[in-house]
């Protein structure tokens, strides 16, 4: 298995809607995977294989229904469909977003709690989900209401429901940022969710690299001297 991506059905929507060619791709509530298979050898029909393990899938009710790439092109229109989900987000009024990452025995249980973290905090607000299952990395995004201002939904949103979502992660063994790094925009979150004693171990190396905080100059750690002075 080289892929295992997941795809809420909200997610769907907005990304079909944003394709001039969608796959024709129907989820139920729990949103579809896409999944991917490789070999080297000649001998195996991963064709073959996967009809077979589908058929079982489907007698078991793991699956209703499942769509399988017959040509390059119907493959490269279910990868389009999966990376244009944040093109159909920004055309809604975008979103909030959440790159977090669980342990994969942990990706229900988030979000079984997230959700409801969400529903209490404003039953109107609606979610766009999707990322790598395989590693427990989850684009667990917040939609902006329409007719609502983004940055100032975004700055609302940073204080409060965002960091439920971060401790309901951090709870399960996760951690508020996985794909996309720390950067200058979360590093107040590292402060609040970071290890103390690796956070000193970067402070030191950065220290011992870059005294003067001039590569990558703001992200992630301070020198230590820099971070005292301050």
């Amino acid at each position: 298995m080289t892929t295992f991506e997941f795809m809420a059905a909200r997610s769907i929507v907005l990304g079909t809607g944003a394709m001039t060619d969608p796959p024709s791709l129907r989820a139920g509530p729990s949103g579809a995977v896409l999944v991917e298979f490789a070999s080297s050898s000649r001998h195996l029909d991963l064709d073959e294989l996967m009809e077979a393990v589908l058929a079982e899938a489907i007698e078991s009710g793991w699956i209703d229904d499942a769509l399988l790439a017959q040509s390059g092109s119907q493959r490269t229109a279910m990868w389009l469909l999966r990376e244009t989900i944040p093109e159909g987000e920004k055309r809604r009024n975008g979103s909030v977003k959440h790159d977090i990452s669980v342990p994969l025995s942990s990706i229900q249980r988030f979000l079984d709690l997230a959700g409801s973290q969400v529903r209490s905090y404003d039953a109107d607000l609606e979610l766009s989900v999707y990322g790598h299952v395989g590693d427990g990395n989850l684009h667990y995004n917040v939609l902006v209401p329409p007719d609502v201002d983004r940055l100032e939904f975004t700055k609302r949103m940073e204080s409060s429901l965002s960091l439920q979502l971060y401790d309901t992660a951090a709870a399960l063994g996760g951690t508020f940022s996985a794909e996309h790094g720390v950067g200058r925009f979360k590093k107040h979150l590292l402060e609040r969710y970071g290890d103390v004693g690796r956070i000193a171990a970067m402070r030191r190396i950065k220290t011992a690299f870059d005294p003067a905080d001039i590569m990558n100059a703001g992200a992630v750690v301070p020198p230590l001297e820099m971070k005292s002075a301050r």
